[in-house]
């Protein structure tokens, strides 16, 4: 099974507008070491690479590290096709609507 696939040009201007819009671990609300983590893995569906529904926003922090555990369920070849579900954080700079 292939792992890596070449990225586009357009991942990482696509990569940092997504931060912009969702700078916080979805699964915990972590601030730091964030990745933009595919839904559906490039590998498995290079069309996808792209789709902005296709990213959610997971962290890399030691101790609990969503990204790996939550979604790739704690083995990299995997991934967590419910993790929009499971991922609920909503933005922690947003105030709520009174």
């Amino acid at each position: 099974m292939v792992l890596f696939l070449r990225r586009s040009p357009k991942w990482g201007p696509l990569r940092a507008s997504h931060l912009r819009l969702e700078g916080w671990c979805r699964f915990c609300g972590g601030l730091v070491r964030l990745q933009v983590h595919h839904i559906i893995p490039v590998h498995v569906d290079p069309a996808l690479e792209l789709d902005p529904a296709n990213l959610i926003t997971l962290c890399e922090n030691p101790g609990h590290n969503c990204h790996l555990l939550k979604g790739h369920l704690g083995d990299w070849s995997k991934w967590n096709p419910d993790i929009r579900a499971l991922a609920t954080i909503p933005d922690p700079n947003k105030k709520p609507a009174s």
